[in-house]
């Protein structure tokens, strides 16, 4: 399965509905580079080709700020085309991500799974969204970068004929990028919190109860702004 996951535009966000919180159709969507790009990548009949004969599926998932053009981009036998996505489950059954600066490709990357960037337009959208932080996607990146939609076909086309193989140059930078590769992050992340609390002569049963419930009131906020930012993003 190919996995096609953009980011939003701040130029061209779009509206929500102020009491459902859903984003509104715009008719002035289907005029923005970003449709013309992500369309004519899931239309191109070369890909399609290929990913019939070597058994491939694939699967766009627009995010939820542009959730209601959906019903712009052209549909073909190949790429299922989705307003709503089970991020959990398509990461895993995923065998390819492509995408531009979303923060979903950490996962795919933890995943150990190979991935393309695809940022036709990134002067505009570093000049007006997010400047380059410390990580740097050619020298950090889990995957190669392509600035136009020919290369970026190319090399999805090259990946699907490869069987979807992590390159060794990409595993290595995932593997110094990432500490552990385990389903313990959560007990260590318990584990820290204790023992600071202990080094701090602090323990949690001496910690009066009305402490304790807005200690685990924050912890709680903290999370979901953290889930709603990656969903964001």
């Amino acid at each position: 399965m190919i996995l096609v996951m953009p980011t939003w535009r701040l130029s061209i966000k779009g509206n929500k509905d102020s009491l459902i919180y859903e984003s509104i159709h715009s008719d002035a969507f289907k005029l923005t580079q970003f449709f013309n790009f992500y369309n004519s990548l899931i239309n191109d009949q070369e890909l399609i080709k290929v990913m019939k004969q070597y058994n491939y599926t694939g699967v766009f998932c627009l995010h939820q700020y542009f959730a209601a053009q959906w019903i712009d981009f052209t549909k073909n036998s190949q790429f299922v085309i989705k307003d709503i996505c089970n991020y959990q489950d398509l990461l895993i059954k995923g065998s390819l991500l492509i995408t531009d600066y979303s923060s979903i490709f950490f996962d795919f990357g933890y995943l150990k799974k190979p991935i393309i960037y695809t940022q036709f337009d990134y002067e505009e959208f570093r000049l007006n969204q997010y400047p380059e932080g410390y990580f740097s996607y050619k020298n950090d990146g889990f995957g190669p970068i392509y600035f136009d939609i020919n290369s970026s076909v190319n090399s999805i086309i090259n990946s699907i004929k490869n069987n979807c193989q992590l390159n060794n140059k990409y595993l290595r930078r995932i593997n110094s990028f990432f500490t552990f590769f385990d389903e313990h992050n959560n007990d260590r992340i318990y584990e820290q919190i204790m023992r600071r609390s202990n080094m701090e002569g602090k323990n949690f049963s001496n910690i009066p109860s009305i402490n304790l419930i807005i200690y685990f009131t924050i912890f709680f906020i903290l999370k979901i702004i953290k889930l709603y930012y990656y969903f964001s993003n």
